[in-house]
């Protein structure tokens, strides 16, 4: 997959952002080379684990594990706007 000058256009509008032509060339270039990286990999996880008896590195899944959160505390320690338990946001969308 690439990028395209197109494409980091279509986003900075979406995200509200403004990039003169060098800065959508180099957001190009940077995208590109994340992405080539990416290429690279062949199923690969974050978790890891070496198999001596192959003498090569395995990759393992890590399983889901849902957990509750239930300490609404902690959870809103950092809000400045909670209204009936929920977060009020700004309004982001333009009429």
């Amino acid at each position: 997959m690439k990028i395209g000058i197109e494409d980091i256009e279509l986003i900075s509008k979406l995200m509200k952002l403004n990039f003169n032509k060098k800065e959508e060339e180099n957001l190009v270039k940077e995208f590109n080379e994340i992405l080539s990286d990416f290429d690279k990999i062949e199923n690969v996880d974050i978790f890891y684990e070496e198999d001596e008896k192959i003498n090569k590195t395995v990759f393992v899944l890590k399983k889901d594990e849902v957990k509750n959160f239930t300490d609404k505390e902690v959870l809103f320690q950092n809000t400045k706007n909670i209204k009936h338990g929920h977060i009020i946001l700004p309004k982001i969308i333009e009429e």
